[in-house]
């Protein structure tokens, strides 16, 4: 399990992607990163699913902290 953060594009008040990393990081997510877009988010799980020899398995991904950013997510996903 890893954290990516990712700039809420349709809400310009939203928290960083660079804060919200640099908060798991200090919760002990070492790994945590951020992606410029959830294009490359979804990229960056799916190599990180094939890293650990799980490429036949889709990976669960779970959205959180923000409806915006759900909302983006799901027109992301009618495309």
């Amino acid at each position: 399990a890893n954290i990516i953060g990712v700039q809420v594009k349709s809400e310009p008040l939203a928290e960083s992607a660079d804060k919200i990393v640099a908060v798991a990081k200090q919760l002990g997510w070492e790994g945590a990163t951020t992606a410029d877009s959830l294009a490359e988010a979804i990229q960056l799980i799916a190599a990180s699913n094939r890293a650990i020899g799980d490429a036949s398995t889709p990976p669960r991904i779970l959205v959180c902290g923000s409806l915006y950013l759900a909302g983006d997510v799901m027109l992301s996903n009618a495309a």
